[in-house]
Formats: structure tokens, sequence, C-alpha cells
């Protein structure tokens, strides 16, 4: 029995951080929908449930990980974009932008109008005002 299920695993896509991440939200909306008790709130469940299934059982590996890349590209984005807002609130003198080609964190002076900023990551030229 172990080897019919090992066989039938194999060559499938399985576990990435996007899955863990729709696992996750899925089980958020269970529990919400345990004091709800709504109709919507149950087939988002499902059709959440169903999107991991398909990911795990999926044989189409390459789609599967491009999937997970721009999650984990977007992931990254929205925490630096944290980050940079933290950064900003906390420092009074400077000003945290982001690269908008690779989403470096650049600090700069404020109150100095309108700066040509030069990534150090990508050497990517760009304007912001501080």
């Amino acid at each position: 029995m172990r080897e019919k299920i090992q066989r039938f695993f194999y060559g499938r896509y399985g576990l990435d951080r996007l899955n863990q991440f729709i696992l996750v939200l899925a089980l958020i909306i269970e529990v919400i929908n345990l004091f709800f008790r709504s109709f919507v709130l149950n087939g988002i469940f499902y059709v959440l449930i169903l999107i991991y299934m398909f990911r795990i059982l999926s044989k189409n590996i390459v789609a599967r990980s491009i999937e997970n890349d721009k999650y984990l590209r977007y992931k990254k984005f929205v925490i630096r974009r944290g980050k940079t807002f933290q950064s900003n609130i906390k420092d009074r003198e400077h000003k945290v932008v982001l690269c908008p080609k690779c989403a470096q964190m650049v600090r700069l002076p404020r109150k100095r109008g309108k700066l040509e900023v030069t990534c150090p990551n990508c050497h990517a030229k760009f304007e912001k005002r501080t």
C-alpha cells in the first residue's frame, strides 16, 4: 500500500510557500465561518481547498514553480513596503524609498527637493521628491 502511494505521488508538485499560504487562508476563513455561518465563506473555503489540492497533485511542475515565484516576489514587495513605511515613521531626518526596478531600499535626506537617485543594487536611475 505504501509503495502505491509513493508511486502515485511520484512526479507531483507537492508543497510550497504558496500552498502553505492558501491552506492558512482557507483555515482562517473556516474559523470565521464558524461564527458567521455564511454560504459565501463556506464556498470560498472549498474553492481554496480545491486549489490547494490541485496544486499539490499537479504534474505541471514548471507552471506551479512560476506561480510560486510570482507569489514570493509579491510577498517580498509587500514586506519591503511595510519596512519602508516603518522606517519613514521612525527616522524623521531621512526618507526611505524603494527602487522601482529591484525594490532595493534607498535612504535619502529629507527636504532636499527632487533628487535623481542611482540604485546601489541595480544601478537604475530614478527621480524622487524628498
